[in-house]
C-alpha cells in the first residue's frame, strides 16, 4: 500500500507540474511570434527561474522524479522567455 501511495503522490506532482508548464506556453509562444515583450518583467522571470532551480535541487535531494522533471521543463520555458526578453526588449537611450 505504501508504494501505491508513493505512486499517487508522484502522479499528483507530475500533473501539477504539467499544469505549470502548460500555463506559460501561450506566453512564450506569443512572445516568440510577435517579438513583443514590453509587458514581461525580466526580474520576475529571473526570480521564478531561481526558484525553479531550487525546486530542482530539492527534488533531487528528496528523490522526487516528478519535481525534477516538471521543474526542469519549467526552467527551459523560463530561460526561453528570459532570452526573448533580452533579445526583443526596447533599447534604452
Amino acid at each position: 500500500m505504501e508504494i501505491a501511495n508513493s505512486f499517487g503522490v508522484e502522479t499528483l506532482g507530475l500533473v501539477a507540474g504539467v499544469c505549470l508548464i502548460v500555463a506559460f506556453m501561450p506566453q512564450a509562444w506569443k512572445a516568440f511570434k510577435t517579438h513583443s515583450v514590453n509587458d514581461l518583467s525580466l526580474s520576475a522571470f529571473l526570480l521564478q527561474a531561481t526558484g525553479v532551480v531550487l525546486w530542482i535541487i530539492y527534488g533531487v535531494l528528496a528523490g522526487s522524479l516528478a519535481l525534477v522533471i516538471t521543474n526542469s521543463l519549467c526552467l527551459i520555458i523560463y530561460l526561453c522567455l528570459i532570452i526573448l526578453i533580452l533579445r526583443y526588449r526596447p533599447k534604452r537611450g
